[in-house]
C-alpha cells in the first residue's frame, strides 16, 4: 500500500464514522455527529403553524374587507345626498317620481338611477348600489345593475320640504353591515345614521 492511498484512508476516517456517515462541519469544525435531514417532526410542525396562521387570517381578511365596504357604502350614500341637494337647489324641487311608476319597481329604479346620470350630477349606476349587496349578488358590470340599495324619500314639490322634521332622503334597503341591526340612513344634513341608532334619534 502507498503512502498515498494511507493518507486518503487516514483522512477518510476523520470525516466519516463507523457506519461511513459523514460528520457534520459546524463552526468549521467536526461536531462528530452525523448529518441530520428535515425530519417529519419538523415537516408536521411547519404545517401546523402554516395552518394556524391561515385560521387566523381568513377571518381578519374577511372583517377588513366587510370594514371597507361599510366605509364605501357611507360615501356613496353622501355622494346621493349631494346629488340629491343640488338637483333640489337647481329645480327648486325635491326629484318627483312619476306617481305610475311607484308599483312597479323596476321602472321606479330605472326612472331614480336615469336621474342624475347625466351632468352636472354624473351618478352612476355603480353609486346606488351597496358594494356588499354588489358583492353577494354577484354583480360585476354596470350595466347589470337595475335596482339600488339606497331608497329615496319621496317628499312633495315644496322647495323646503327636504330639511324640514329632520327626515332621512335615503334609507338602506335591508342591514348589510351589522352595525347597529339596521340600515344606514342619510339625514338632511349629510350624516350617516347607521342602524339601529336612528329609533333613538328619531324620538329627539
Amino acid at each position: 500500500m502507498t503512502p498515498n492511498s494511507l493518507l486518503s484512508r487516514f483522512s477518510d476516517g476523520l470525516t466519516r464514522d463507523r457506519l461511513g456517515r459523514p460528520f457534520t462541519n459546524e463552526g468549521g469544525g467536526f461536531s462528530g455527529r452525523p448529518a441530520a435531514g428535515f425530519t417529519l417532526l419538523q415537516l408536521l410542525l411547519t404545517i401546523a403553524i402554516i395552518v394556524i396562521l391561515v385560521s387566523v387570517m381568513f377571518p381578519l381578511t374577511g372583517m377588513l374587507r366587510r370594514r371597507a365596504e361599510r366605509v364605501k357604502c357611507m360615501n356613496q350614500m353622501k355622494n346621493l345626498g349631494v346629488a340629491l341637494g343640488t338637483y333640489t337647489t337647481d329645480n327648486g324641487h325635491w326629484p318627483q317620481i312619476p306617481t305610475s311608476m311607484l308599483s312597479d319597481e323596476d321602472k321606479f329604479w330605472k326612472w331614480w338611477l336615469a336621474v342624475f346620470t347625466p351632468k352636472p350630477y354624473e351618478i352612476t349606476a355603480d353609486m346606488w348600489i351597496c358594494p356588499t349587496v354588489k358583492r353577494e349578488a354577484g354583480i360585476t358590470r354596470t350595466e347589470d345593475i337595475t335596482f339600488g340599495s339606497y331608497g329615496p324619500t319621496l317628499f312633495d314639490a315644496g322647495s323646503s320640504t327636504p330639511w324640514k322634521w329632520n327626515q332621512p332622503w335615503l334609507i338602506e334597503t335591508g342591514s348589510h353591515h351589522n352595525k347597529n341591526g339596521g340600515p344606514h340612513m342619510l339625514m338632511s344634513d349629510g350624516s350617516i345614521i347607521e342602524g339601529a341608532a336612528f329609533s333613538s334619534a328619531g324620538g329627539k
